[in-house]
């Protein structure tokens, strides 16, 4: 890149910042096809090991999908919309997994029951 001067701070013309920040991450992309799912530490996407993915429901429309990574054994994960989860991940076994509750609506929040009463002297 080249800088619009020579003096400090040095400065450079917006477009050619977004310019040089689109070619340098597009060279970095690797979409996942179907079927794979996106592993960090072979930084590739991987089929999961044995065929087998967990579907954890997070709204009533997504979720997040969790696989082994056949390669090297770590936990991938992927975001998929229930309704194209057979297209996304074809031919695998999904496992489907009850969605995470939250602390809101849960009658009690805390396990002290004794932070209201003081101790007799």
């Amino acid at each position: 890149m080249k800088p619009i001067d020579c003096g400090r701070p040095v400065l450079f013309h917006g477009e050619v910042v977004r310019e040089f920040l689109i070619n340098r991450n597009s060279r970095r992309k690797r979409p996942c096809s179907p079927g794979t799912l996106y592993c960090f530490r072979c930084r590739a996407p991987q089929t999961p090991a044995l065929g087998l993915i967990e579907y954890v429901p997070i709204t009533s429309t997504s979720g997040n999908v969790r696989a082994i990574c056949a390669a090297c054994e770590t936990i991938m994960h992927r975001r998929v919309k229930g309704s194209e989860l057979g297209k996304k991940m074809p031919n695998l076994e999904v496992q489907f997994s009850e969605a995470s509750l939250r602390l809101i609506g849960k009658p009690s929040l805390s396990l002290n029951c004794d932070s209201g009463t003081k101790a007799a002297a």
